[in-house]
């Protein structure tokens, strides 16, 4: 066990400056409070030389109300000014002012001569001093004195989390939202967190620019949103075309994303279950029978053995094939893989390694370039398939700008295809599509999933 010595925590004090622009306390009346202050004294050094008692007082009194507009907060009670404080404090003046008058020339306190009316005034003034001390600490809440506590410290993507969760069933009843998540967007050239909102046609016009998130404590902040139309709904990227598919029948085809490796060292070929199932979202929860033929590149070779389509996969493992029925180009060298992070957001650039009967030779070999248009969307995604619809968590939307108008980097037979950064480094096979994005599954999920390798 580890002793540690207890130290006292050293007294901090504010630094004030003359001027303040973060204590929010009349700035300008502060400055004009010792301006007045720093004329007062002169007065005051002239008055004493040429032992004037008049001039003694009154520079006495500039330099007070100076002192006053300087630190209006000695004038403050509990809900602000207090209209006790202001009285007591100007009477007091008053009296220091008449008694610095009077006494100036004066021998001696006797010749003073304060009678029974001026000791009732300075005993009625800190009598409702103290009255007035003794209310405001009786009026003071309880909640005015509370133990320290660890403060919450949120950032802006906290606070879009927070709207979207505040708002979603109010946004959701307008029916024509498709989808509700935290993005980024452009704001006076600066890329900003905010709330996307996917809208299934193009009546925008009751969708708020703002959303209101209200921490515990009831603060309130303003979250930007990002209003995108027309979003059709999203399907599996599957159509008659080249590279992989069930044997029996072999019309609904995807792509082959990459080779990876199982922990016993199994080289499996990775796409995407609804490749194998025609299309269907049907679940087969992992291992398959034996023997489920594949077909690749138009031949008759490898077998199905795993497939998972759940909330977070869709994902499928071919074995037993040959090195040359891959149909990758022949210059893509694969530099690992990396899992997406929020700075990914409408900054990275992608490139998709699709069909190869879609995008002509090389160097553009079926490789079409795009953006992160957002790293992972945590609300459900709903696909369509052939057998009805099925919703997807954490997927990945690429699209081919970074900023609107969108538009899908794949098309109908890219399912399984594979999505590479600028490095050359897997971060994420194709599911699906709609005219403005393409749909990814991370990729380094997959490995973890499958406990694979590449």
């Amino acid at each position: 066990m580890k002793l540690f010595k207890f130290s006292p925590p050293k007294p901090t004090y504010q630094k004030r400056d003359i001027i303040s622009h973060k204590e929010g306390k009349l700035p300008v009346i502060r400055f004009i409070g010792f301006c007045t202050m720093m004329l007062g004294l002169p007065g005051l050094f002239f008055a004493v030389f040429y032992e004037s008692g008049s001039g003694v007082a009154v520079t006495f009194f500039i330099i007070m109300l100076g002192y006053s507009f300087s630190f209006p907060e000695l004038l403050e009670g509990n809900e602000g000014l207090s209209t006790m404080r202001i009285i007591v404090f100007m009477v007091t003046n008053v009296i220091c002012m008449l008694l610095l008058k009077i006494g100036w020339s004066a021998q001696s306190l006797e010749a003073i001569k304060l009678d029974e009316w001026w000791v009732g005034i300075i005993a009625f003034v800190f009598g409702a001093k103290a009255v007035q001390s003794y209310f405001e600490h009786r009026a003071a809440p309880a909640s005015s004195v509370q133990p320290a506590g660890p403060s919450i410290s949120m950032t802006d993507a906290d606070y879009v989390n927070l709207a979207i969760g505040q708002n979603q069933s109010m946004l959701y009843a307008k029916g024509n939202i498709r989808l509700l998540v935290s993005g980024k967007k452009v704001v006076n050239n600066r890329l900003i967190d905010c709330v996307t909102i996917h809208l299934k046609d193009d009546h925008f016009q009751d969708i708020p620019r703002q959303l209101v998130a209200i921490l515990p404590s009831g603060t309130q902040r303003l979250v930007e949103t990002e209003i995108i139309e027309s979003v059709d709904k999203p399907r599996v990227s599957l159509d008659a075309g080249d590279s992989i598919a069930a044997a029996a029948p072999p019309d609904f085809r995807g792509s082959i994303g990459a080779l990876v490796k199982l922990r016993d060292g199994t080289p499996c070929l990775l796409t995407c279950s609804h490749v194998m199932t025609k299309g269907s979202g049907f679940n087969h929860n992992g291992l398959l029978p034996a023997g489920l033929p594949a077909k690749l590149h138009d031949v008759n070779q490898g077998a199905w053995f795993y497939a998972l389509r759940d909330i977070e996969f869709d994902i499928a493992l071919i074995r037993e094939f040959t090195a040359n029925s891959l149909g990758l180009p022949n210059n893509l060298v694969i530099q690992g893989f990396r899992a997406m992070v929020p700075e990914d957001t409408k900054q990275t650039k992608v490139t998709m390694i699709g069909r190869t009967d879609h995008y002509g030779s090389l160097p553009s070999k079926n490789a079409v370039s795009g953006y992160v248009v957002n790293y992972q969307a945590i609300n459900s995604i709903t696909l369509g398939y052939a057998d009805g619809d099925f919703a997807l968590v954490n997927l990945m939307l690429l699209s081919r700008s970074a900023e609107p108008p969108y538009t899908t980097i794949s098309r109908p037979g890219d399912s399984g295809s594979l999505v590479l950064d600028e490095s050359n480094r897997a971060i994420g096979i194709v599911v699906a599509q709609n005219s403005k994005f393409t749909y990814a599954i991370s990729f380094d999920r997959i490995l973890k999933k499958l406990t694979a390798t590449l």
